[in-house]
């Protein structure tokens, strides 16, 4: 979060536990407190994000094999460099730059606690 701004300082990393899960269940709670929000619209932009409406166009939930991918993620460039050279151009432009999908990556990875978080916001307790 950029603090000056009270914006998003960098588009990635999106996991997908946050579009498929976290927002979902967030929203439902808020329930009436959210007037004039369409919660299941809301909720169905994550599951499109996820199902490949992402900058990759990757499907991240993969329902034949039970599992989900962690997330997309930019890749490692040279740290410090990188993180000044996005800072200094947001700064100038005013706004985030679109992200380059030459300059994402699919993390695979996966986490039981992520499977939780599904539950939670799907099934319920």
């Amino acid at each position: 979060m950029d603090p000056l701004r009270g914006e998003a300082a960098a588009y990635y990393p999106v996991l997908a536990v946050t579009q498929v899960a976290h927002a979902q269940t967030s929203l439902r709670r808020a329930g009436s407190l959210l007037e004039g929000i369409e919660i299941e619209a809301a909720c169905n932009l994550g599951l499109e994000w996820a199902n490949g409406g992402n900058a990759l166009g990757f499907g991240l939930i993969h329902g034949q094999e039970a599992r989900m991918d962690r997330g997309i993620l930019p890749r490692n460039e040279p740290g410090a460099v990188q993180r000044r050279f996005t800072t200094a151009a947001r700064r100038i432009r005013g706004r985030l730059q679109e992200p380059d999908a030459s300059r994402l990556i699919l993390d695979p990875a996966v986490s039981s606690e992520d499977l939780g978080w599904v539950l939670e916001a799907w099934a319920g307790r």
